[in-house]
Parts: C-alpha cells; structure tokens; sequence
C-alpha cells in the first residue's frame, strides 16, 4: 500500500511511486527525484519545520506539506516489485 514520506518513521526506506499532483512533481523532478528512487527519512525538525531526507544518496529537505504528497512504497523495484508502470503525476 502506497504511503507518503511523511508517513514514515526516522529511519525507514521507500521508493518514489509517483507525485500528487504537477507542481511537486515539476520541481522534484528538476533536482533528479524521479520514480523508483530510493528515499530514507533521516530526521524531522521539531514543531512540523521540515523533513531531512536522503533521495539516492544526495541530503535534502523538504516542507511536511510537500512530504505529504510523495507518494512512496516499501517494496525495493530492484527485486522484481515497485515502481514499474507508475506515473510520475497521480492523474
């Protein structure tokens, strides 16, 4: 089942299934976070500041707001399940 990267605990991997909707989606794609990448949540700053995540080995934060619509899965698209027939954009 899908969840987003907002949903998950410090620590914990998913891969990139697909955007909620164009706006994020343009601007993730333009710093290389396309679908089937890997994602790790590193930490979260207090008070909903941000979440610190590492996208294919490269550090980066974003907005809980913009987490919120990474949709990601668990399953590793490198052993035969994941990403495969997925959108970048949710339609």
């Amino acid at each position: 089942m899908p969840l987003t990267i907002f949903d998950m605990q410090e620590g914990s991997r998913g891969w990139v299934l697909q955007f909620a909707d164009e706006l994020i989606a343009g601007r993730l794609l333009s710093m290389g976070v396309l679908p089937g990448s890997a994602v790790q949540v590193i930490r979260r700053a207090p008070f909903s500041g941000g979440v610190y995540i590492k996208v294919d080995g490269t550090n980066m934060v974003m907005r809980c707001s913009e987490a919120k619509r990474i949709l990601l899965t668990t399953e590793d698209p490198a052993h035969g399940s994941g990403v495969n027939g997925h959108t970048p954009v949710a339609g």
